[in-house]
Order: C-alpha cells, then sequence, then structure tokens
C-alpha cells in the first residue's frame, strides 16, 4: 500500500532577457509526481521559519515527499542562473516549491521533503 498520490506540478523553464532588456518567459510546463502532501509537523514549523523569509504564517504551508526532483524558489536559495520555482496544485490551490531538506536521519527512505507555501493563482498562471 502506497501513501503517494498523483498532483500536477507546473514547472517554468528560465526565463530570459533579450537584447533590448525585455524579459522573456521561460516555456511552461505541466508534469505528474507521485508524492505525499501533508500539514507541516511542529518540527517542520520550528525549522522552518516561513515568516522571515516568506512573510507568511505555516498556515499557508505544505510539506511534500516525493522522489522527484523539484525545482526550488531561487529567492529561496543561493542557486544563480536556477531556473524558477515549481508550483504544486493541491486541493485546488498553488504552492511554490520554496526549500528542500535533508533526510540525514532517515538514510533507506529514497524520497526528498520539501517545504511549499501557498500563492495566488494569477501569481501561479500567470508567470513573467
Amino acid at each position: 500500500m502506497s501513501f503517494m498520490s498523483t498532483y500536477t506540478v507546473i514547472r517554468y523553464g528560465s526565463g530570459m532577457y533579450d537584447s533590448t532588456g525585455k524579459f522573456i518567459a521561460g516555456t511552461k510546463t505541466e508534469i505528474a509526481i507521485k508524492a505525499s502532501v501533508q500539514p507541516p509537523s511542529f518540527g517542520d514549523q520550528q525549522s522552518f521559519t516561513l515568516n522571515e523569509k516568506f512573510g507568511t504564517s505555516t498556515d499557508t504551508m505544505v510539506v511534500v515527499y516525493t522522489k522527484e526532483e523539484l525545482s526550488v524558489d531561487k529567492e529561496a536559495t543561493s542557486t544563480v542562473g536556477s531556473s524558477e520555482a515549481d508550483i504544486l496544485i493541491y486541493e485546488n490551490k498553488y504552492y511554490k516549491v520554496v526549500s528542500r531538506q535533508p533526510l540525514d536521519t532517515i538514510k533507506s527512505l529514497k524520497h526528498r521533503q520539501y517545504y511549499a507555501v501557498e500563492i495566488p493563482e494569477e501569481q501561479a498562471l500567470d508567470y513573467e
């Protein structure tokens, strides 16, 4: 028995600036992933302070467990030139993937843990 369900992820490729300085958005694709999506535990809330980084509360956060590699918000990391963050569609709401957590304590598990925060539908679908 698996606790994984199928979810849709919106993925945007890296955008670029043309010779006139106008930003051209990357290509939008939708992919299906197998994942377990859960509300954050108390420990999750303590280990990742959303109020400081993103100006939101943990009420708008979900924890995603998946074997897939998801793109994390480049504003939340120091990775230069990375693609835009993946956006998870969960219960008809949109969640931007903002952090990946190491699972060093449970090496036998072959999945990754991500934190995602809810964003407005317009922001998820009208990327530019």
